[in-house]
């Protein structure tokens, strides 16, 4: 088992992100749903893969690693990967893998609430 600390602020294309230990997880945090996108849409990706197939990718690595990464809009938590992770409809539906997407927690997040 991987035991990580963490404390990085990092700006991708102007946008905050907060990347953080807690407990045994990495949370990411972004100020809004629109801005996770926007900071998902330019990363870069390997020369040929697409974003889904690199997302699967990742998600599936990160089971593997023992670590969850928790994705936070706001206060909400709108995404988990790593073995908690429960892949759930909306996560197939998105194609996205070993992900588990909260959906209720999505549209919370995207209301500012």
């Amino acid at each position: 088992m991987l035991d990580i600390q963490a404390d990085l602020s990092i700006t991708v294309d102007g946008e905050p992100v907060s990347v953080r230990s807690e407990g045994d997880a990495l949370v990411a945090s972004f100020q809004s749903v629109r801005k996770a996108l926007q900071v998902l849409r330019t990363l870069p990706f390997p020369d040929g893969a697409g974003r889904r197939a690199t997302l699967r990718t990742a998600a599936g690595s990160v089971r593997l690693s023992g670590v969850d990464v928790l994705v936070r809009v706001g206060r909400r938590t709108v995404a988990r990967a790593g073995p908690a992770a429960v892949p759930n409809w909306l996560a197939r539906l998105l194609r996205l893998g070993d992900v588990e997407v909260y959906a209720g927690q999505v549209v919370l997040a995207a209301l500012g609430r």
